[in-house]
């Protein structure tokens, strides 16, 4: 009895875990995906003559459907730390549940935003950037020609802390991700180099939200 009581216990999870995927990806697109949970995607058949879909619990689909899969969105959230000599570049890239955005690069000089070139979004990064040691920021910049962005820190600070905000798009998605990357870099020049930490989040599901009146 004690079983089935667990049984049935992971299985109230796993309908929890699909209703919700299910309510996010009706907000978002209006198509319902879920079950077969193969990691960051969710299996499905479609009828092959009205588009019907319904669960695959793992049996597959019928000869008179089509498998579809749709990947899950989610938010990300990852850091990069380390140290680096005079004239290195630490570069990382920076993933949202749904591909590449870009590709985070630091030096003892300065930091680069690489947008992901390959995808074809609805519009370009909007990068908002913000450091105490970059006299023109805040700048806001939007990578329509250009596909990066680079700041250079200035003044004798060891310590340069550094705010980023970036929202793009992944592939052909229609929705847009928004990144908030944390950091700083801090100058060790008896070592002839420098540490640097980000901390990187990525969102890809827009919350509900009221507009009044």
């Amino acid at each position: 009895m004690q079983y089935i009581r667990q049984l049935l216990g992971g299985q109230r999870w796993k309908l929890a875990l699909l209703a919700a995927g299910l309510a996010v990806l009706a907000l978002v697109g209006g198509i319902a995906y879920a079950s077969g949970d193969t990691g960051s995607v969710y299996n499905a058949c479609a009828k092959t003559d009205n588009g019907q879909l319904r669960l695959d619990t793992g049996g597959g689909c019928l000869p008179s459907e089509q498998a579809v899969q749709l990947a899950k969105p989610q938010d990300t959230v990852r850091h990069v730390s380390g140290f680096i000599f005079n004239g290195t570049t630490a570069s990382t890239p920076v993933r949202s549940a749904a591909g590449l955005l870009g590709t985070l690069s630091i030096t003892c000089s300065d930091l680069t935003w690489r947008t992901d070139t390959s995808d074809n979004g609805t519009f370009a990064d909007r990068v908002l950037f913000y450091s105490p040691q970059v006299p023109d920021s805040p700048l806001g910049v939007t990578l329509d020609s250009a596909d990066h962005v680079t700041v250079t820190w200035s003044g004798a600070s060891q310590v340069r802390w550094f705010q980023m905000q970036i929202e793009g798009t992944v592939g052909n998605q229609p929705v847009p991700t928004l990144t908030q990357i944390n950091g700083f870099v801090k100058g060790f020049p008896e070592f002839g180099g420098c540490s640097y930490y980000a901390y990187v989040e990525t969102s890809d599901i827009a919350s509900p939200q009221t507009l009044t009146p």
